[in-house]
């Protein structure tokens, strides 16, 4: 038994004999047969000595018929052969063509200024080193325009692959997910999942992507994972605080520029400034006269300053010229609660529709105790120190907060430009925007009636 057992493990193991079967093997074994080199055989077919390489090793599947009826007749092959070679050609892959974004919106009016901000930001798209870029910036401050015209500038720079995702009216990360298949024109398949069907199409894919309005959706996970699977895509988002991811550029969306200070500006700085250049063009679309006489342009320029330069805010203030005087206006929005309830056009989304729309959109998406914070510090007048709100906080809560917690979340709203945040000798200030703490105060005075009509059973 012992020796059997010897000799059938020194038994050479044999392989039961085969005819070849692929394409590339059927090709080898004629051309070895014939004894011609891959070189010889090229030169008499009048093909490619790499394209005969590429057959044989099966690289290529599917070749033309002409090239495999010239191999055929160099090679002098029986019918029967040639007739083996010819069928064991497979199927012609289809090219796969992906599948072209979604055309570019068309935005109904002209972008005022951000020359500078678009070719700091082409530059950033066009490094290797970047590969997400986040713009970031408060409510109105013109981040979906600046990045919808960037992606038009950029469109056929990326052979026209790319594709602008609104996502403000996505409630959670699937609404968000399948219209960005939606905007790539991939078909949703509902039995699979949608991260994978939305890699599976952007892999391989030279293209700019970009995520308008984001700051409401955990999408964190989903981004790290397209980046990584897919390295030739560049994402650019907007959001009001950045993702915290790593390799984020974090590109700041500022104001527009306003006049210089002087008393009475004159008409061809009024025209020339940005902020003050976008309050005429949104006031010569209305049936009014507005001409520029030296009052006027100081209202303008009065205007467009307590606005601060931002595009939403100067826009829905010029809108209301059909009813009210430029006087009128300015006095109005040094009240910043009538200042809040003005409402802008109609086609803006709802976060849009005024000031107090997109500081709520704002205030809704803090945490509880981001809310609490933002209202206690309301009740301050004036700006302050983080001692100051520390010691405040402290009072309000008996003791219970610590100064690393307070100092984190009062980070957390100047991150989400719902507190401002100044260095002045060595000492750090905050302050609240005028209609940010009307906005607040209003909404203490909601919580402690509320507390009231509860105590009161």
């Amino acid at each position: 038994m012992s020796i059997m057992w010897t000799m059938e493990e020194r038994a050479p193991y044999r392989v039961a004999a085969t005819s070849p079967s692929t394409l590339g093997e059927l090709v080898r074994n004629a051309r070895v047969s014939a004894s011609m080199t891959q070189a010889e055989l090229a030169e008499r077919a009048g093909i490619s000595e790499r394209g005969i390489s590429d057959i044989e090793r099966g690289v290529i599947e599917s070749p033309n018929v002409p090239t495999l009826r010239s191999l055929v007749a160099a090679l002098c092959l029986p019918d029967h052969t040639a007739r083996a070679i010819l069928d064991a050609r497979g199927p012609r892959a289809r090219r796969h063509r992906p599948s072209v974004p979604q055309p570019l919106r068309v935005p109904l009016t002209p972008l005022i200024d951000r020359e500078h901000e678009r070719a700091e930001l082409a530059r950033l798209v066009r490094s290797s080193d970047t590969r997400l870029i986040s713009l970031i910036g408060p409510g109105g401050i013109g981040k979906s325009r600046l990045a919808l015209a960037l992606a038009t500038a950029l469109d056929r720079a990326f052979n026209h692959q790319v594709a602008f995702v609104a996502l403000e009216d996505a409630a959670d990360a699937s609404q968000a997910l399948v219209k960005l298949l939606q905007t790539l024109n991939v078909t949703v398949s509902r039995d699979q999942p949608l991260q994978p069907q939305i890699i599976d199409a952007l892999r391989g894919r030279a293209m700019l992507l970009v995520l308008d309005n984001v700051e409401h959706l955990p999408l964190n996970g989903c981004i790290v994972d397209l980046l990584t699977a897919c390295p030739n895509v560049r994402l650019l988002i907007t959001s009001r605080h950045p993702l915290r991811i790593r390799g984020e550029h974090q590109f700041l969306v500022t104001p527009l520029a306003l006049p210089k200070a002087c008393w009475f500006p004159e008409a061809e700085a009024i025209e020339q400034a940005p902020a003050t250049a976008l309050f005429l063009q949104t006031a010569r679309r209305l049936p009014i006269d507005l001409p520029l006489t030296p009052l006027n342009c100081a209202d303008i320029t009065t205007i467009c300053r307590l606005a601060e330069g931002v595009p939403l805010r100067i826009e829905h203030a010029a809108s209301l010229l059909t009813t009210r005087s430029l006087a009128e206006i300015a006095r109005e929005m040094r009240d910043p609660l009538t200042c809040l309830r003005d409402n802008g056009p109609a086609d803006l989304p709802e976060r849009h529709k005024s000031l107090e729309a997109s500081v709520r959109w704002s205030y809704d998406l803090l945490p509880a105790d981001e809310q609490w914070l933002l209202r206690l510090l309301a009740t301050i007048d004036g700006d302050f120190s983080d001692e100051v709100v520390y010691r405040r906080a402290a009072m309000a809560t008996g003791g219970h907060v610590s100064p690393h917690g307070i100092a984190e979340r009062l980070g957390s709203l100047v991150e989400k430009h719902l507190v401002n945040r100044r260095r002045e000798q060595e000492q750090t200030r905050y302050s609240l925007a005028d209609h940010i703490r009307a906005f607040a105060r209003a909404q203490s005075d909601l919580c402690q009636h509320a507390s009231a009509v509860w105590a009161r059973g």
